[in-house]
């Protein structure tokens, strides 16, 4: 799927800034220690680096397309807090 980079990781790689448009692996996502989606990202001219979903911005309208389908014909969404009442995930 096609992204866009939002941040700046260029402590990591110098080709690494924010805009530029890269490819996401969907079949390599990880979990941190902290429960963060991370998704293995390959971008022109760097390795690829897995980065959290909200450092990218998704430009594959019809990955947005699935997931709307989805999301519609859902029968049972949970929404998930933390222990202090706050937005886990859904």
């Amino acid at each position: 799927m096609r992204v866009r980079l939002l941040v700046d990781l260029t402590k990591y790689d110098i080709h690494l800034v924010p805009g530029v448009i890269g490819r996401a692996d969907l079949e390599k996502v990880s979990f941190t220690d902290w429960e963060a989606e991370m998704v293995e990202c390959k971008f022109p001219d760097a390795d690829p680096l897995p980065i959290t979903w909200n450092g990218l911005e998704i430009l594959d309208k019809g990955y947005w397309k699935a997931r709307e389908r989805d999301i519609k014909q859902a029968v049972r969404i949970e929404l998930c807090v933390g222990p202090r009442g706050g937005f886990k995930y859904m």
